[in-house]
């Protein structure tokens, strides 16, 4: 994984996470993948393979943190 460049921490904005939203669902329609929630647990399916990707330990942040697991996997 890239190794961030700033020294100030990013904010939280409403906006920056549909852009995340965006950017999953894209990469999900280029490998032909889909995701499934279920409670605080997001799977990953392909094809007929169901595995769990990921806790969503903040869920304000969901989409961000399942972009990072699907971009650096």
């Amino acid at each position: 994984m890239k190794k961030r460049h700033s020294l100030y921490k990013a904010e939280w904005s409403e906006a920056r996470e549909e852009q995340y939203q965006k950017d999953c669902k894209d990469i999900l329609l280029n490998n032909g993948q889909e995701l499934l929630f279920d409670n605080n647990k997001v799977y990953l399916k392909s094809g007929k393979k169901k595995s769990l990707l990921m806790h969503v330990d903040k869920p304000q942040s969901m989409w961000y943190e399942i972009w990072l697991k699907l971009k650096y996997p």
